[in-house]
């Protein structure tokens, strides 16, 4: 009877001992391959407001080209930057500041190595009615808007122009200031103020509103966009592609349609 039982015996425990050299051999590469989860996760971005149009059309064309979603969140640069410091991690952060770059990396929240200078804005003066905004001067607008410059880059950045200018005793101190460039853009719309200094690329694609004049780009900081990859993200090589195809020839054409330039020397 033993003689039976022991072979049925050692059969079994041969057998085992194959199961598990095969479960040695096969789980590792079972275990490298992404799940559906991590392969499914969007880059996510945050990103200074004033780009919002032209960086959906771009991440459009990104993802049709690459097959992976991007996420984004917009608003002002500093705030997005004191988001991030309060421990937000967006996998990358897209400021037109480079105050608020400098802030994150001070801290070691973005990478200093991998910091790209994306592009460039202008300021410009707009007023509501182009027949007759177009013959105001600047120094001579009774009413104006400006984005706060407690809040928001564009607002500091005119604030640094007026003060150049000449003119920031006389007009700021009666500037109406607002959160956002596009408050500052429907204020002038709805007639509250005569005019109001914002952005180039927000201004060109509001129809109730008319640039009348641009501002010298030697009268305040360079309005410069810069692409930092955070420490707390998920790293350069989740976001690497993405980040190369911001600085390609086609995401530069988007962003030039939405009235930036290319990251030129600042105009006299």
């Amino acid at each position: 009877m033993a003689s039976r039982v022991f072979p049925l015996l050692n059969a079994r425990a041969t057998l085992r001992r194959c199961m598990r050299g095969m479960l040695f051999l096969f789980a590792p590469a079972w275990l490298a391959l992404p799940t559906a989860s991590a392969q499914s996760q969007p880059i996510t971005v945050s990103a200074a407001a004033s780009l919002h149009q032209a960086l959906q059309s771009v991440n459009g064309a990104y993802e049709k080209l690459n097959h992976e979603s991007v996420s984004v969140v917009y608003g002002p640069s500093f705030r997005l930057a004191s988001d991030i410091a309060r421990g937000a991690v967006p996998d990358v952060f897209i400021s037109a500041d480079p105050a608020s770059v400098a802030y994150l990396e001070e801290r070691k929240l973005v990478r200093g190595d991998v910091l790209v200078t994306l592009v460039r804005n202008r300021l410009v003066v707009v007023a509501h009615d182009p027949r007759n905004g177009a013959g105001v001067a600047l120094r001579d607008m009774a009413s104006l808007a400006l984005p706060d410059p407690r809040q928001h880059p564009a607002g500091r950045f005119a604030q640094a122009a007026l003060t150049r200018l000449g003119l920031w005793e006389r007009l700021g101190a009666k500037a109406r200031m607002t959160a956002s460039t596009r408050a500052a853009l429907d204020m002038v719309a709805s007639g509250e103020v005569e005019g109001a200094i914002v952005y180039r690329s927000e201004a060109l694609y509001d129809p109730h509103v008319q640039v009348i004049q641009l501002l010298p780009d030697s009268a305040h900081p360079p309005v410069v966009y810069t692409v930092a990859v955070t420490t707390g993200g998920r790293g350069w090589p989740v976001v690497s592609a993405y980040v190369s195809f911001l600085r390609s020839q086609s995401a530069l054409d988007i962003f030039e349609r939405f009235g930036f330039e290319r990251n030129l020397p600042a105009r006299k």
